[in-house]
């Protein structure tokens, strides 16, 4: 839906505003607390994914992230070879 009158889009604006402020502020800590919420789930999934990726993971091949966020399965999968 495409908003058509001012008042929509200043109300969309400022929401994307106050999403892009909220992530600034949590971005420096994110990794840990969700290392600590999750109870280290997060990195077993990651493991996971990247040894299931594994054999697609041959030399010259490249994987995209996309939505990387830090980085953390990029690293994974880095690491898995």
């Amino acid at each position: 839906m495409t908003p058509t009158n001012s008042t929509e889009i200043e109300r969309q604006q400022e929401h994307a505003r106050r999403v892009r402020q909220m992530f600034a502020g949590i971005a420096g800590r994110y990794d840990l607390l969700n290392h600590l919420l999750s109870g280290n789930i997060d990195r077993r999934w990651r493991r996971i994914v990247a040894r299931r990726l594994r054999p697609l993971l041959t030399a010259g091949v490249q994987a995209l992230d996309v939505a990387c966020g830090t980085g953390d399965l990029s690293l994974a999968l880095q690491e898995a070879g």
